[in-house]
């Protein structure tokens, strides 16, 4: 419920009593929990990074999935994010970069871990020879924080660009940084 209250009214502009009446409970007991609205952020990004992360770890142990599929599947799980506002976080992340801090803390949580599992999907993808990256790990940091600069303005990008030719560029920009072959 916090993560819609800041989605309706950006992380700014919500203040604890919006999320308190949301859920339905005293302020003492989310203090008790999140002992500030800062702090609350923190947990839903873990929350969040922590589930995209179990279904990274499930591509990398799928041998049925090849290295560009589960980019692919990455690729998707992000597009799908933007295009229904929140699957990955459902909570609206380009409001809360109006606080400049929250937007960096929500970066910083999951560029370690998102970076470290895209770089063993590129790892991979160099081993079956389908993709050619000389730094797997520089490639995957590049595409999370390129990712997570689309998600934050894609509402701005879709007021001048079609929402496909937007999507079909950053795979194709992917895909170059990847040199992974069509």
């Amino acid at each position: 419920m916090a993560e819609k209250v800041f989605s309706q009214k950006g992380f700014v502009a919500a203040g604890i009593s919006d999320v308190v009446h949301g859920l339905g409970i005293s302020a003492g007991a989310l203090y008790y929990h999140f002992p500030s609205k800062q702090a609350l952020l923190e947990g839903i990004a873990e929350r969040s990074i922590k589930k995209l992360c179990e279904q990274m770890d499930a591509w990398l142990e799928d041998e049925g999935l090849s290295p560009g599929e589960k980019m692919d599947l990455f690729f998707e799980t992000i597009s799908n994010r933007r295009r229904f506002k929140m699957k990955l976080a459902r909570i609206d992340f380009g409001k809360a970069r109006e606080d400049v801090h929250a937007n960096e803390m929500v970066v910083q949580t999951g560029l370690e871990p998102i970076s470290e599992r895209l770089a063993l999907f590129i790892e991979q993808g160099n081993a079956t020879k389908e993709f050619k990256v000389q730094y797997p790990l520089s490639t995957a940091i590049i595409i999370f924080l390129m990712l997570t600069e689309f998600i934050h303005r894609s509402n701005r990008l879709e007021k001048i660009l079609p929402n496909d030719e937007i999507e079909s560029s950053m795979r194709n920009s992917i895909n170059q940084l990847l040199m992974r072959k069509q």
